[in-house]
């Protein structure tokens, strides 16, 4: 043990005796106490925060609108709030419901005491009893409302598993059966009229140049670019429509109906909940919806913003094509 450690706990009489002292011990905080630390702390890193937000902000304030715009998305999306599955909102229902039994059960325990053996704090926390109730209230239909949703969810799987057609006429974007059935060119790969005009849509973005905008519209599946003389070509898959219209497959409810025919009786069969899986009758318009070329930026684009993510921008289209065929 070095000197200074010592220099609080030893002593040295005027012999040169060294009188070894016990250390002091830590002082025992009560329970307010410890509160009001654990609240300090807290005040201290929110002040922290604050002020390396506000340093980052200065950090990165700019004179060119378009990195200003790009800087304030991109500030936007990264505080933008988590949402919940409904299996996450039920769970996170159930801790707080577990709590506010706890405290009902603190309550039912300080109620069987007498008034005046209980003092303020006890007193307050038996008259936000109604409080606590409505909250539990409140939670349990919070999971209710979700079991009941996921039940509707489990029921509609359950009757898109029991659809039963032969796959070769499946669209490689929705799964379900071909409607309005069209070949891209000059790949010919066969897609849904609706699915494919709606991939090809989200194929661009508007911070790219005219050339890398038309450079991104592929093939979903062989991801060949299809955009050709200021346009892309399709023309009717009428090969695969004529064999669907000859095929024929199943309903969840066990009905026989022509492939043609198949999603449109899907559309009116079985309950609310079953129908929404397949989604409203598409208006197809005279001709093939081509995508949009943006006007290319005025100034150059940000390096930050790098390149074009292509694989996310197929999922981007694939889930959109799939919200709007009802999935």
């Amino acid at each position: 043990m070095d000197e200074k450690s010592c220099s609080n706990t030893t002593s040295k009489d005027e012999d040169g005796w060294v009188t070894v002292g016990t250390p002091p011990k830590p002082k025992i905080l009560s329970k307010n106490e410890r509160r009001r630390k654990r609240r300090s702390e807290k005040r201290r890193q929110k002040r922290e925060e604050a002020q390396m937000k506000k340093t980052r902000e200065e950090e990165f304030m700019v004179d060119d609108p378009i990195l200003a715009r790009a800087l304030a998305e991109s500030r936007k999306m990264y505080h933008q709030p988590k949402k919940l599955t409904l299996k996450e909102k039920m769970e996170k229902s159930k801790v707080q419901i577990n709590r506010i039994m706890k405290k009902l059960r603190q309550i039912e325990k300080l109620e069987g005491r007498e008034e005046s053996e209980l003092n303020d704090a006890e007193r307050k926390k038996i008259g936000r009893c109604e409080s606590f109730e409505l909250k539990l209230r409140d939670e349990e239909e919070i999971v209710r409302d979700c079991e009941k949703e996921l039940e509707s969810q489990r029921r509609a799987i359950d009757c898109v598993s029991k659809v039963q057609f032969d796959t070769k006429f499946a669209c490689p974007l929705c799964y379900e059966v071909m409607e309005a059935a069209v070949r891209v060119l000059p790949c010919e790969h066969t897609f849904c009229r609706v699915c494919i005009e709606d991939a090809l849509q989200y194929s661009s973005r508007k911070h790219l140049s005219k050339e890398k905008q038309i450079e991104m519209i592929r093939c979903p599946i062989c991801r060949q670019c299809v955009y050709k003389n200021g346009k892309v070509n399709t023309k009717p898959a009428r090969s695969v429509r004529k064999k669907i219209s000859k095929s024929k497959g199943t309903c969840h409810c066990g009905k026989v109906v022509p492939l043609s025919k198949l999603r449109e009786h899907l559309r009116t069969c079985g309950d609310g909940t079953c129908r929404a899986m397949f989604g409203a009758k598409p208006n197809l318009g005279s001709g093939f919806r081509q995508p949009k070329i943006h006007e290319a930026p005025t100034s150059p684009v940000p390096a930050f913003l790098g390149d074009y993510d292509e694989e996310a921008a197929l999922q981007a289209a694939l889930v959109e094509s799939m919200q709007l065929a009802g999935l």
